[in-house]
């Protein structure tokens, strides 16, 4: 198949799938990071195991592949807090996780303005095409607003955000 058109009906029709948004966050050692994920799925119960994409260009991948631990916080519906903050990427001079409110648990830091965090000790790595797929098995987590709905997100098109 040729290369898909980002205008196409189905193309359209297949970004209509809707995700959630998170915030993953990720330190090893002294630097820490996080982005912006909608490439958030669970993918087991037994054990509890959720999957994240993160781009390997992006800094987080970095402490992600070292730590093998990742962050998952759920972005409550209407936030302004955390949208605000990790919407733009970041690099490894820039620490924003200290600018909100956040508790580490098994060292990694989750952000308390979130709906409910988990911390995921990476099982595996997959790199189906540009994003590389970590799976996580869920370790620790904490539930910060349990009446707090998640932020649903819906993009135009299943070639780019």
């Amino acid at each position: 198949m040729d290369e898909l058109n980002k205008d196409s009906e189905f193309v359209k029709a297949l970004g209509r799938t809707p995700s959630g948004l998170f915030i993953v966050t990720a330190c090893h050692e002294d630097k820490r990071a996080a982005y912006l994920a909608s490439f958030v799925q669970q993918a087991s119960f037994k054990p509890l195991v959720f999957s994240i994409a993160c781009h390997p260009e992006r800094y987080p991948y970095t402490l992600i592949k070292k730590s093998q631990r990742f962050g998952l916080n759920v972005i409550p519906e209407g936030d302004k807090v955390l949208m605000k903050t990790f919407a733009k990427g970041h690099g490894p001079d820039e620490d924003l996780i200290a600018s909100v409110a956040h508790e580490m648990v098994e060292g990694v830091p989750l952000l308390k303005d979130a709906l409910g965090s988990a911390v995921c000790e990476v099982s595996e790595e997959i790199k189906p095409g540009d994003h590389a797929i970590f799976y996580g098995e869920v370790k620790a987590g904490l539930l910060f607003d349990e009446s707090a709905k998640p932020w649903v997100h819906i993009r135009k098109s299943a070639l780019s955000y």
